[in-house]
């Protein structure tokens, strides 16, 4: 079939699965659809996956299918962050570990500088065979599951909103990766090493952005610190956002303006009865800045994932089957999450931030029974 002819059937493609469904034919089809701008889509969900395989499987809102890839780029390998189309990805059999960003449309993967510098629980190494994390040394004989990776590689990534590794544009930002909890890594795509900034916060980092040419920092405790990359990298605090109760503190980028979006659960922690909540903070940059109370998400549509702290925002006037906008779409139960029952069908909760209702969403998919499952996380596409 002719170049032209393919670009143009691909240019009309409007659900991500067709994308992937038709790249996979042959590769003048894959290699047709290079570099060009997708049309806006809402996210995929990568759904819980066994990081020893190449085996993942992704849920379309848009069709309410789940499809199987196979992406043998991703095996033994940890998914920490998912933004414009790229993944960062860690690489548990390289001792000390090892970063990079990963297409899963395209296949691109672009390594990260090192990490020998960054902290990670020493006396582990993963084994291909037990497909564990395995004690080293004299006398040691313990054992970690794929599941307890955080314990070794507590690391957190996060990535700018503007962002096309390929072309070298783009901000890698990583915390929780030195002794001092309270200092941040961060790259620019292409750089060598990772430059240290220190936040100024005085608890753990649990959200990072990079937004109109500034860091953003905030830690557990709703403190949160600005430091502007075109000048000396020095950080200060700009506000403490106070919110009881405590629960996940995130940042979204979404069009040209900062969230903050706080999820928590109202009931105690060893009830069965804990309802999901959520608020949402618009971060006023001008003088004075802080945070202030909003009830709209200003069209988007919000997609969560509560076990990596993961934050997306899409919106589009374009009639797109599954796309909400007002509703904020969390990749695994959150509202009553002990009431699902194990071994029943994967499903996403969703909550209209107009009524405040929830709505269960099955996605059909039988979680398998084994202790090797990551945690579930949303995918854009991009061919950039």
């Amino acid at each position: 079939m002719p170049t032209d002819l393919l670009k143009a059937i691909a240019k009309k493609m409007t659900e991500p699965a067709d994308y992937i469904r038709f790249r996979s034919v042959c590769h003048s089809w894959r290699s047709s659809t290079s570099r060009f701008a997708l049309p806006l889509h809402i996210p995929l969900l990568m759904l819980p996956y066994d990081p020893t395989t190449d085996v993942r499987p992704v849920h379309c809102l848009s069709s309410n299918q789940v499809r199987i890839l196979f992406l043998p780029g991703m095996v033994n390998k940890i998914v920490l962050a998912s933004g414009r189309g790229w993944l960062v990805l860690l690489d548990i059999t390289i001792p000390n570990g090892s970063l990079s960003l990963f297409n899963p449309l395209t296949g691109d993967e672009i390594q990260l500088p090192p990490t020998a510098d960054f902290f990670h629980q020493p006396g582990y190494q993963f084994s291909r065979y037990n497909k564990k994390f395995v004690s080293v040394g004299h006398g040691k004989h313990g054992t970690k599951g794929l599941n307890e990776y955080a314990d070794i590689y507590p690391w957190r990534a996060f990535l700018s909103s503007r962002l096309i590794p390929i072309n070298g544009h783009g901000m890698v930002m990583m915390s929780n990766c030195y002794s001092n909890k309270n200092d941040v890594a961060f790259c620019k795509v292409g750089d060598f090493s990772w430059t240290v900034l220190r936040t100024n916060l005085t608890q753990t980092i649990v959200s990072m952005a990079c937004h109109k040419d500034r860091f953003f920092m905030m830690d557990a405790g709703g403190n949160i610190s600005v430091c502007n990359i075109a000048g000396p990298l020095e950080s200060r605090l700009i506000h403490s956002l106070r919110v009881e109760p405590r629960g996940t503190l995130s940042f979204v980028t979404a069009s040209k303006r900062l969230f903050v979006l706080v999820s928590y659960h109202e009931g105690a922690d060893n009830s069965r009865n804990r309802k999901g909540c959520f608020r949402m903070f618009k971060l006023r940059l001008n003088t004075p800045l802080g945070p202030s109370r909003v009830e709209s998400a200003r069209g988007h549509a919000l997609f969560r994932c509560e076990a990596i702290n993961q934050s997306l925002a899409v919106r589009t006037k374009k009639d797109i089957p599954g796309y909400r906008p007002e509703c904020v779409y969390f990749g695994a139960p959150f509202d009553f999450p002990e009431e699902r029952l194990d071994g029943a069908a994967h499903e996403i909760d969703v909550l209209n931030l107009r009524t405040g209702n929830w709505e269960y969403l099955s996605s059909g998919w039988m979680r398998p029974l084994s202790g090797r499952l990551l945690p579930s996380i949303w995918v854009q596409l991009s061919l950039c």
